[in-house]
């Protein structure tokens, strides 16, 4: 198919998401900022936040942020942020469902030091897969089986939580 630019203006843009209203969320990481792109293509500001490697949207709108320093918040539709957690160093991964977070830290280059969370909405951390090699990315399925992809070992990983 065809496509085109929709907007530009950022450095090293990662992981965008869409909320209900056809606004797309941004994490330009290397401007320190989570960009919002109205469905017209104007883009501003929603929130600061250093090196933003990854974001997800819930089911009521709300952002859920996480930084390679660790740090994990929420961010309302009108822009109030909460730190929920923290002390995941390198996370670079992060998707919702209604009962967890997952959480994906990167790890050392070829050290499968990387390592898979679940995070509870108040911020504790569970571990649930460690010994990934930069795993990358994470998602869950309508049956809360987790996927990460594992860029190291070029594979695509299933964690199944029930």
């Amino acid at each position: 198919g065809s496509h085109s630019t929709f907007a530009k203006g950022f450095e090293r843009p990662v992981w965008p998401a869409v909320d209900s209203h056809g606004t797309v969320y941004l994490a330009d990481y290397s401007n320190n900022r989570i960009a919002k792109i109205a469905p017209d293509g104007t883009v501003s500001t929603f929130a600061s936040m250093s090196a933003v490697n990854a974001i997800a949207i819930d089911n009521q709108d709300n952002l859920w942020v996480c930084n390679w320093g660790g740090q994990i918040a929420r961010i309302t539709p009108d822009g109030k942020s909460t730190s929920i957690g923290g002390g995941l160093s390198t996370a670079c991964g992060i998707a919702w469902c209604s009962k967890y977070l997952a959480v994906v830290t990167y790890g050392q280059e070829r050290s499968h030091n990387g390592q898979l969370f679940l995070v509870d909405f108040s911020g504790k951390s569970y571990p649930v897969a460690s010994n990934l090699d930069r795993a990358s990315s994470v998602i869950f399925d309508s049956h809360l089986n987790v996927y990460t992809a594992d860029c190291g070992d070029t594979a695509l990983r299933k964690f199944s939580l029930q």
